[in-house]
């Protein structure tokens, strides 16, 4: 069996037609230009042309939600691959959504046909991270534009450890990416983790490591091979008094 043969091809060409026959062509300006697999995918099958105009039944007008406060959702882009509904209940298992409709009419819905803010999502940013276009849009990428380079890193929320990619335009922060190598989240990732990153280029953000003797001292700043031997002699000292096995 041949994947290849030009009547495949040809196939594949009308396919992608269709896709975006029913798309705004609006690739210049989206926040997702460069980095939109059905852009890519479109210049893979060498789709030079699009038959079908926009004078019958479209998606074009298809209201936008903007109720999330980390990511819109563009319906009117939207192919319906269900990327989105598998990633929200066989990855993250909240089954906040959904396809509605049958069809032509087929269309992705946020819980009982609500917002994604009324629904039952839960922000951790799964959907987007799977969205193949730019129907599910950070915020940030709206306003900032694409990043152009990424550090992988560690979340500063809970104990976890969870990696990120911190996805930058210049040094400034877009937005923070659960690392699909990561040892303890493996592309997994909490609203805090996703989205909560505005601690980055806080203007209180603490950059040097501090310590303090007692509770009652004042937060005092050392270099960091203080600070590391501070940790182990503290250490050392409760596996001196309370011994290194568990009760």
């Amino acid at each position: 069996m041949s994947t290849q043969t030009p009547k495949v091809e040809k196939l594949r060409q009308g396919v992608m037609e269709l896709y975006i026959s029913d798309h705004p062509l609006d690739c210049l300006t989206c926040p997702a230009n460069g980095d939109c697999e059905l852009q890519d995918m479109a210049g893979v099958v060498g789709l030079r042309q699009v038959r079908y105009g926009y004078e019958g039944e479209n998606h074009l007008d298809a209201e936008k939600d903007t109720s999330n406060p980390y990511f819109d959702f563009d319906p009117s882009k939207c192919i319906a691959c269900s990327r989105c509904v598998q990633a929200c209940g066989e990855v993250q298992g909240t089954f906040g959504l959904t396809i509605e409709g049958r069809g032509f009419e087929s269309k992705v819905s946020a819980g009982a046909g609500e917002t994604f803010m009324d629904s039952e999502c839960v922000s951790c940013g799964a959907c987007v991270q799977a969205c193949p276009t730019s129907t599910l849009q950070e915020k940030s990428v709206v306003e900032l534009g694409m990043p152009t380079r990424s550090v992988v890193t560690t979340c500063a929320y809970c104990g976890v450890g969870c990696s990120f990619k911190a996805e930058l335009r210049g040094d400034e922060l877009v937005r923070m990416v659960p690392y699909k190598d990561g040892g303890a989240n493996e592309g997994h990732s909490c609203v805090k983790g996703r989205f909560a990153f505005g601690y980055a280029t806080h203007p209180d953000r603490v950059l040097k490591p501090m310590v303090r003797d007692r509770i009652t001292d004042p937060w005092r700043e050392v270099e960091w091979d203080e600070a590391i031997g501070t940790v182990a002699r503290r250490m050392r000292e409760l596996q001196d008094r309370c011994g290194s096995s568990p009760p």
